[in-house]
C-alpha cells in the first residue's frame, strides 16, 4: 500500500521573606471552675480563638493603615488572612493582600511586599487589578531603596526620581517603565514580523505580554500594545493552525489505516460429518500500526506537548487579544490526546468475523 508522506515535526523550541506575625497578648488567668470561652465563629483563625478579641472588619483595617499604624495593620491582617470557610467569606481576600503589600512597602520591606503582591495577583478580580499586582513587583525590583529613576533618553538627562511607596506617583513610574520596555522590545518585534518559524513569534509575543501588563497598570487599557502585536498574533495563529491541520489529517489517516480489516484464513477441524477433516475459515483482523505510523504519531505527540502550553502562555500574555490562540491551544491539547489513543490502542485483540458490523462470515468451505 502506498505510504503517505510524513508530516515534518513542528519546528518548536519555545521558548519571601518571613512575615511579621505578632502574637496576641495572653489572656488573664481564669479563676478555678470558670467555664471555657466559646470559639470565635466557625472557621475562625487560631489567633482570634486564643486572644478572644473581636476580629477587625475591612474598614477597621483600612483605618489603621490610613493612620500610619502599619505594624498593627499587619498583625491584624495575619489573623484575618488565616480565616477559613464561612468566616473568610466576610472579607475581600484580594483587598487584604494588597493592603498587606502596601503596609510592607510603607515599612520599607520590599521582599515581603513583592511576595504579598504576587499572592494578590492570584486573587485579582479583573484584568486591570491583576496588571497592577504583577507590575508592582517588577517596579520594586527596578527601584533602588523604593525609589525609581527613569532611564535617561538619548540626548537628555535622566528623569526625576519617583517614590514608589506613593500609589499615585507609581502610575508615572509604570508609564516610564512601559516606554523603556517598548524601546527595548522594538527590535524583537520587528524581527518577528519576518519570521518563518514559530519560536521568534512566540518570543516576541511573550515580550509583548510584559509590555501589555505595564500599559494596563499605567493607563488601565492595552490599546497601544494590542495594535502593535495584532499582526504578529494573526501570523502566529495562522502558522499554528496550518501545522495543526496537517498533523490532524496525519493522525486521522493513520487511524483509518490501522482500523482497516484484513482477511485472515485459518485452518480448523470440520465438526460436520463423519471422519471430520480440515476446513478453511475466513476471519478479519485490523491492520494495526506500521513502523512509520508509530514514528509519525510520536512526532505529533511531542509537538503538541510543547505547543499546547506555549499557546496558553502567549494567549495569557495578550489578554482578550489572545482568545484565538487560547482556543488553538485547546485544539493542540485535544490532538495530543487523540494521537496517544491511536498509538496505544490494542489492534491485535480487536477483530471480527466480518468486515461489516453484525454480519457473520459465510459458512466455512471444507478443504479438499
Amino acid at each position: 500500500m502506498p505510504r503517505r508522506p510524513a508530516v515534518p515535526a513542528l519546528f518548536l523550541v519555545l521558548c519571601s521573606s518571613p512575615l511579621c506575625l505578632a502574637l496576641a497578648p495572653a489572656p488573664n488567668p481564669k479563676p478555678a471552675g470558670a467555664k471555657p470561652q466559646a470559639a470565635v465563629g466557625a472557621g475562625a483563625g487560631a489567633g482570634a480563638a486564643v486572644s478572644g478579641e473581636a476580629l477587625p472588619n475591612s474598614d477597621d483595617l483600612h483605618q489603621l493603615f490610613n493612620d500610619g499604624k502599619y505594624k498593627e495593620t499587619l498583625q491584624k491582617l495575619a489573623r484575618v488572612l488565616a480565616l477559613k470557610g464561612d468566616a473568610a467569606k466576610a472579607y475581600d481576600r484580594h483587598d487584604l493582600l494588597v493592603l498587606k503589600a502596601e503596609s510592607h512597602l510603607r515599612q520599607k520591606e520590599a521582599p515581603a511586599a513583592i511576595a504579598a503582591y504576587e499572592q494578590a495577583a492570584k486573587e485579582a478580580p479583573d484584568d486591570k487589578a491583576k496588571a497592577v499586582d504583577v507590575a508592582t513587583p517588577l517596579l520594586i525590583k527596578k527601584s533602588k531603596n523604593l525609589t525609581f529613576t527613569p532611564a535617561a533618553k538619548k540626548g537628555a538627562a535622566a528623569g526625576e526620581p519617583i517614590d514608589i511607596t506613593d500609589p499615585e506617583k507609581r502610575k508615572e513610574a509604570f508609564a516610564s517603565m512601559f516606554a523603556e520596555q517598548k524601546e527595548q522590545s522594538a527590535p524583537k518585534l520587528k524581527a518577528a514580523k519576518d519570521a518563518k518559524t514559530l519560536p521568534p513569534l512566540a518570543d516576541a509575543l511573550k515580550s509583548a505580554g510584559t509590555l501589555r501588563t505595564l500599559e494596563v497598570a499605567a493607563t488601565g487599557d492595552d490599546a497601544e500594545v494590542k495594535s502593535m502585536v495584532q499582526d504578529l498574533s494573526d501570523k502566529a495563529q495562522k502558522m499554528v493552525t496550518d501545522a495543526l491541520s496537517k498533523m490532524t489529517k496525519a493522525v486521522d489517516d493513520i487511524q483509518t489505516s490501522a482500523n482497516d480489516l484484513l482477511p485472515v484464513r485459518t485452518v480448523t477441524r470440520n465438526p460436520i460429518g463423519a471422519g471430520g477433516g480440515a476446513m478453511a475459515e475466513s476471519n478479519y483482523k485490523k491492520r494495526g500500526l506500521l513502523t512509520p505510523d508509530v514514528q509519525e504519531l510520536k512526532r505529533v505527540i511531542a509537538d503538541c506537548q510543547k505547543l499546547a502550553p506555549a499557546l496558553k502562555d502567549m494567549s495569557t500574555s495578550l489578554g482578550d487579544g489572545g482568545d484565538a490562540l487560547a482556543q488553538t491551544g485547546k485544539d493542540a491539547a485535544a490532538l495530543y490526546d487523540k494521537a496517544r489513543d491511536v498509538l496505544n490502542h490494542d489492534y491485535a485483540n480487536d477483530y471480527t468475523k466480518s468486515p461489516r458490523t453484525g454480519r457473520q462470515a459465510r459458512t466455512p468451505t471444507p478443504t479438499r
